[in-house]
């Protein structure tokens, strides 16, 4: 779902949600919607940035909001596996 709302956030925002980097001497890649779930798993497996940079004051706030619903589902699974367990 978060790599929907990182293309519409990056398509929306004038000159782009996130810059992709670019090899030496080469133009700044296209995106296409492997590069979004990239950025959305790796936020979710991470909680850290990913290798593009991230300009975009919404997008940096939909981003903690990720990491920080990834913690709280991570932490209710957790719970609910002890109080299975005991």
């Amino acid at each position: 779902m978060f790599m929907f709302v990182y293309v519409l956030l990056d398509l929306s925002t004038p000159g782009g949600a996130f810059v992709w980097p670019a090899r030496d001497g080469q133009p700044p890649p296209t995106s296409n919607l492997f590069d979004y779930l990239f950025i959305s798993l790796n936020v979710n497996s991470t909680y850290g940035p990913p290798s593009e940079a991230v300009i975009s004051h919404p997008a940096k706030l939909i981003m903690s909001m990720q990491a920080l619903l990834a913690i709280l589902m991570l932490t209710v699974l957790i719970s609910r596996a002890v109080a299975a367990t005991s």
